[in-house]
């Protein structure tokens, strides 16, 4: 490959960085402690805040965007065009549907769907709207595969990795609590863990579809004292009745958080949250079971989450899962088959979207491209996102709910760098189009979920022993196939190599 090529490669892996870098910031612990919970809905709204200021910053640069496109054709002016707001549109609808898909299947499966979906999305778009040229259409297929299936792999582990390290901490920290609280979460997978340390104990905190109507605690301050003196895990706090319930998810975070606190007192009446998900039976004696006796034996995390996951997917318990823990977890249903379908399809159209956001720059005049398109996304993806959180409000009013907290000191510097980190990744991507090919860049710069597992190796701590080595080959399928993507693909402008032709 020639240097401009190589230059190109590079722009897509810095795009992929910046993509898996741009969330670090909405990780920080300062905004896990609030209270109420910060929305998605209004962190998303300061990420595209954010984007805008950084589409202004690059207006300073507009003067070198010939030299920056490698391309004489482009305009140096900021030109607005419809095409370019259209592109941001489409970014809050992938972001807004991804959220909805996550709800619903956790970040490990709505990754591997949404990110394979848009790399064969985006694939598609290079080589039927932009005209890109295919050498060896069955390599650039395999290279598309690889793509794909290393991001899954690399998804679902880090996803694993997250789920054991979470029960590792409720294993650590299970007898300041309330055993069954455990069971649940682990019954969820990471669906149900994920989030519970990420959530507070607001009256509208509880997601629905997520929670089991539980009515459980933890136990009371005196209970608690004799539990941490009493190192078997047994479990001796009352069950309260509904006036006195607390949420599973502010329990979890305590225990994810080593914290010895008590968790506050909920504010008005409870709301029960009737899950499909997860039901599990709150029958006195299956809580006075073996499973929460003083003299029982603590079941591994990894056996409680093998055999909840197979009672969720409708199989039976593995042969080896404890009668105690069974018990326990009598009354997983699964979920209905319908409600994972429009999550899956909600997933796929996330990608979908996500992989032709950029493709509008296709239709604009060469004096609109490169630089110049930015100010116009920008724009687009504000002002959509104003309108989607008036929308998000107002539904919120209708039923009945107080309106979202914007916690503007606290999130708003965080929003802000994830919105700059944000634009730089779609700035790399447009560098790297007309290098080598809308083909290219873009399923390249789904290999984003290899920053951010490295972020979680590094600073979270997120896997640990096996699970690394099985992320690292979900990394190295992902490089090949780009590697493999960026030989035997081109642009449009550009012959193919006599040595890459298709053999007659």
């Amino acid at each position: 490959m020639d240097d401009q090529r190589w230059l190109g490669l590079a722009f897509a892996f810095m795009a992929a960085f910046f993509t898996g870098s741009y969330q670090v910031p909405r990780k920080l612990p300062s905004l896990h402690k609030l209270g109420p919970s910060l929305k998605e809905q209004i962190y998303v709204f300061y990420v595209s805040l954010g984007f805008c200021v950084a589409c202004a910053l690059s207006l300073v640069l507009l003067p070198y965007n010939k030299a920056l496109m490698n391309s004489p054709l482009v305009g140096t002016h900021f030109i607005f065009t419809w095409w370019g707001a259209l592109s941001g549109t489409l970014v809050l609808v992938a972001l807004s549907v991804g959220f909805l898909a996550i709800s619903r299947l956790g970040i490990a499966l709505n990754a591997a769907c949404s990110m394979g979906a848009a790399a064969v999305t985006s694939f598609l778009w290079g080589i039927w709207v932009n005209n890109d040229k295919v050498s060896l259409l069955w390599v650039d297929g395999l290279a598309v595969a690889l793509i794909v299936g290393g991001g899954a792999i690399a998804a679902l582990f880090k996803e694993a990795g997250n789920t054991a390290a979470a029960l590792q901490r409720l294993v650590t920290h299970g007898k300041q609590g309330n055993r069954l609280a455990f069971l649940s979460l682990a019954a969820t997978g990471p669906v149900g863990i994920e989030p519970c340390c990420c959530r507070c104990c607001s009256a509208d905190t509880l997601p629905p579809r997520r929670w089991s109507s539980l009515n459980i605690t933890p136990s009371t301050a005196a209970t608690e004292d004799a539990a941490l003196a009493d190192p078997s895990p047994s479990m001796e706090g009352p069950l309260l009745d509904d006036e006195s319930v607390h949420s599973e998810a502010h329990v979890s975070t305590n225990l994810f958080s080593g914290a010895n606190s008590k968790p506050p007192k909920r504010r008005g009446p409870p709301s029960s949250v009737a899950s499909p998900l997860l039901r599990v039976s709150s029958d006195s004696a299956a809580l006075n079971s073996p499973a929460g006796g003083a003299g029982s034996t603590w079941t591994s995390p990894a056996l409680l989450a093998e055999g909840a996951s197979a009672l969720l997917a409708g199989e039976g318990a593995p042969a080896d899962y404890p009668a105690s823990a069974s018990g326990a977890l009598e009354g997983v249903e699964a979920l209905s088959s319908l409600d994972r379908a429009a999550a899956t399809l909600a997933s796929l159209l996330s990608g979908v979207v996500g992989g032709m956001s950029l493709g509008p720059m296709s239709f604009v005049l060469p004096e609109a491209k490169g630089l110049a398109f930015l100010p116009s996304f920008g724009i687009g993806l504000f002002t959509a996102n104003i309108v989607a959180l008036c929308i998000f409000v107002l539904i919120r009013r209708l039923r009945g709910l107080r309106a979202p907290q914007f916690h503007c000191r606290r999130a708003l510097l965080p929003g802000l760098l994830s919105g700059v980190l944000y634009s730089c990744s779609a700035v790399c991507v447009i560098l790297a189009i007309p290098r080598i090919s809308f083909s290219v860049a873009y399923p390249t710069k789904q290999s984003a979920i290899i920053f951010s597992g490295l972020w979680g190796i590094c600073f979270y701590g997120e896997l640990r022993g096996r699970s690394i080595l099985v992320f690292v080959i979900g990394a190295i399928c992902i490089l090949a196939g780009a590697a493999l993507l960026s030989t035997y693909t081109y642009p449009s402008r550009l012959t193919i190599p006599e040595a890459h032709h298709m053999s007659p």
